[in-house]
C-alpha cells in the first residue's frame, strides 16, 4: 500500500518542487529588474536632485553603522559575548581552502567596501569647485568607510558567539541576520534589517551613477561602439540618458548570470573587485 502511495505522490511532489523553483526564479527576476530599472529612474534625474539624494543616502549610511557599532554591543546577552583574545586573536577557516589562501580571501570584503573610491571622479563634472571637492570627496570617503568598517568588524566580533558553524547553517540563511537576530531579536532585527535594505539600495543606486558617468566619458571619446548615439545629453535635465539606460541594461545581463549557479554570479562579484583596483 505504501509504495503504491509513493508511486502516486511522487509526480505531484516533484512538480510541486518545479513550480516552487520556477516561483523562486521569477520573484527572483522581478526584483532584479524592478531595482536597476528604479536605479535608472532615478540616476537619470537632474543634478541638483541627485546631489541632494546623495545627502540623504550618507547621513542614512552613516547613521545605520554608529546604530550597529553601538547597539549590538549593548544589546548582545552576555553569553554570545566573547573575550578579547578570542575577537582579536581567533581564527577559524571554514571555507575550505587551506589557512593562508581563506586569510587572502577574507580581504575581498573589505577590498569591496572601500573599492570605487574614484566615484567621485566620475560625476566632478557635474559638481562645483571640483578641483577642490573631488580630492577632498576621496580622501573623506575612503576615511571614514576605512573607520567605521573597522568598527563594525571589531563590533561584530565580539558579539557573533562562538558558535559560528551555526550561523552559516541558520535557517534564516543569512549569517548577518542571525547575528542580528540573536542580539535584537525578532522585531529589532526587522527593524534593523529594513534600513540595511534600504541603505543597500541607494547605494545600488550610486553605482550606477558614477558607472554611468564613466562610462559617458568613454563614448565622449568614442572609445566604445555607438558612441555618436549614446553620447548624448538629454535637453530636460541635462543628464546622459541614454548612457544611463546603456549600463542598466548592461547590469541586467550581468544580473542573470544568478541563474547559471552560484559560481558565476560569484566569479562576476570577485572580478569586479580586482577590476576597481586595476582600472
Amino acid at each position: 500500500m505504501k509504495k503504491h502511495l509513493d508511486h502516486l505522490l511522487t509526480p505531484l511532489y516533484h512538480g510541486n518542487v518545479r513550480y516552487t523553483k520556477k516561483i523562486r526564479v521569477s520573484a527572483t527576476l522581478s526584483h532584479l529588474l524592478n531595482q536597476i530599472l528604479s536605479h535608472a529612474v532615478i540616476c537619470c534625474l537632474g543634478t541638483a536632485v541627485l546631489a541632494r539624494l546623495q545627502t540623504v543616502y550618507v547621513v542614512l549610511n552613516v547613521c545605520l553603522c554608529l546604530a550597529v557599532i553601538i547597539g549590538l554591543p549593548a544589546a548582545t546577552p552576555k553569553a554570545n559575548m566573547n573575550s578579547a583574545s578570542y575577537a582579536l586573536g581567533n581564527f577559524t577557516n571554514l571555507n575550505g581552502w587551506t589557512d593562508g589562501y581563506a586569510f587572502i580571501l577574507s580581504f575581498f570584503a573589505p577590498a569591496w567596501t572601500i573599492g570605487s573610491f574614484d566615484s567621485n571622479v566620475h560625476i566632478d563634472e557635474e559638481s562645483s569647485n571640483a578641483a577642490t571637492a573631488a580630492p577632498w570627496a576621496i580622501v573623506g570617503a575612503i576615511g571614514i568607510a576605512g573607520i567605521l568598517g573597522w568598527a563594525i568588524n571589531v563590533s561584530l566580533t565580539f558579539c557573533v558567539g562562538s558558535d559560528l558553524e551555526s550561523l552559516l547553517n541558520s535557517p534564516v540563511g543569512q549569517p548577518m541576520a542571525q547575528i542580528f537576530f540573536n542580539s535584537f531579536s525578532q522585531k529589532g532585527t526587522l527593524a534593523l534589517w529594513s534600513f540595511i535594505v534600504l541603505v543597500q539600495y541607494m547605494m545600488g543606486s550610486s553605482m550606477v551613477l558614477a558607472s554611468s558617468r564613466q562610462t559617458f566619458a568613454f563614448f565622449r571619446d568614442g572609445a566604445l561602439p555607438f558612441s555618436s548615439v549614446l553620447y548624448r545629453m538629454n535637453s530636460f535635465t541635462k543628464t546622459p540618458v541614454n548612457t544611463v539606460w546603456f549600463v542598466a541594461i548592461i547590469s541586467i545581463i550581468l544580473g542573470m548570470l544568478s541563474f547559471a549557479g552560484p559560481q558565476a554570479i560569484n566569479t562576476i562579484f570577485s572580478l569586479s573587485v580586482t577590476a576597481l583596483y586595476i582600472a
